[in-house]
């Protein structure tokens, strides 16, 4: 039995499952890989040949070609966000809220010896690798805990994540592309502008002042290069001013605001013609605001300038940060299947007890709103809009 090995296919935890209920159930492919004993133990790595060795040509002569061609990849990568822990004679595969189990004491020492020398994500392969080999490597990816596609073993950590992130749904190549090539403008000064151009910049893609030097590196759907702008307040001119400049030339960007009287903004993500712009979103909070008596002083109130200098938490600058980083490398790399950068999403952070709470909104855009709507003076106002006082 110590000899054999076994793949346990996964089962999402459910919430309300019963915890002293039965565990996850075991398969076992009938008369595939998972009923033949396989891999070596740790000394064949170093040439010596076990005395136990079984051939799998019979595993691998019920294979097609291509199948057959796919496993005789020789560049076994671990796959991302997946942790190996091991129990005894078992090795557990856990990912997201999954978790695989391979057992089989040779199976066990092997992997275990291939992970523990492994340069990087990529495992080492043995010089005599054979069918015992690729069939070994078959159940470690049914198990999914490598990947034999070369270009996940050359491609940038943060690609693999992404490609990962999007369910492997884009060629990983077009992904790093993406981020080795991309130029992302971040507009602004201050600790959390910084941040984010060191986060992006760690990340792959060149990090610019100009506005209007953004370009995308890889033919991604939908993919732009989102320019970050960074504001002191919502009503900071600078962030209006873009907002007509992103719109006269149609231009995708995140607005950023660190601190807005105790929480920090990330967004609208404005798309010119298919989104709300910064001025929807303004018109739009204002009256929304509960106290009506001052919707008309909110929609007309300007900054008071101020020497004395902001200041924030230091790790709520760096959540702030962190999360526009993600927002705009998602889709620089992942066009349309980002989830985190939908036109008109906004993300408002503030600390709450306990902990930190993040709330997500999609800002619509107003019917006749003053700066990018065509039907701007025409018609009656919505019964909601207060651009000015109240009759």
């Amino acid at each position: 039995m110590d000899n054999k090995t076994h793949v346990t296919r996964p089962r999402r935890s459910r919430p309300h499952a019963d915890p002293a209920g039965p565990g996850p159930e075991r398969l076992r492919r009938p008369g595939g890989l998972a009923d033949h004993p396989v891999g070596r133990p740790r000394a064949d790595l170093r040439g010596h040949r076990p005395a136990h060795r079984r051939s799998h040509l019979s595993a691998l002569r019920g294979q097609r070609p291509q199948e057959r061609k796919a496993m005789t990849m020789t560049s076994p990568t671990l796959a991302p966000r997946t942790r190996l822990l091991r129990s005894g004679d078992k090795l557990l595969v856990a990912k997201d809220s999954e978790v695989r189990t391979i057992s089989g004491a040779a199976a066990v020492d092997l992997v275990d010896t291939l992970v523990r020398s492994a340069n990087g994500p990529r495992l080492p392969v043995p010089s005599d690798a054979g069918p015992e080999w690729h069939a070994f490597l078959a159940l470690l990816t049914e198990a999914g805990l490598v990947t034999t596609d070369p270009a996940v073993a050359r491609a940038s950590g943060q690609a693999r994540l992404l490609w990962d992130r999007c369910g492997q749904a884009l060629p990983i190549q077009d992904i790093d592309s993406a981020l080795r090539r991309s130029t992302v403008p971040v507009v602004g000064s201050g600790t959390v502008a910084d941040r984010i151009r060191q986060i992006v910049q760690e990340a792959g893609p060149r990090v610019v002042a100009d506005r209007a030097a953004g370009a995308c590196g890889a033919d991604v759907p939908g993919a732009v290069a989102v320019t970050v702008v960074v504001g002191e307040s919502l009503t900071d001119p600078a962030l209006l001013d873009h907002n007509a400049w992103a719109l006269e030339h149609r231009a995708p960007w995140l607005a950023v605001v660190p601190d807005d009287a105790g929480r920090s903004v990330v967004g609208p993500y404005v798309v010119p013609g298919s989104s709300a712009c910064f001025r929807c979103y303004l018109l739009r909070r204002t009256a929304n605001f509960p106290d009506r008596r001052i919707i008309g002083e909110l929609s007309t109130a300007e900054p008071v300038p101020t020497n004395t200098p902001r200041v924030q938490l230091l790790g709520m600058g760096w959540f702030t940060a962190a999360l526009a980083a993600e927002k705009v490398l998602e889709r620089v790399a992942l066009g349309d299947h980002s989830s985190m950068s939908a036109p008109g999403s906004l993300a408002s952070i503030e600390p709450a007890r306990p902990g930190v709470e993040v709330s997500e909104h999609r800002v619509l855009r107003v019917p006749r709103c003053p700066t990018c709507s065509p039907a701007a003076g025409h018609g009656l106002p919505q019964v909601w809009f207060h651009g000015g006082e109240r009759p």
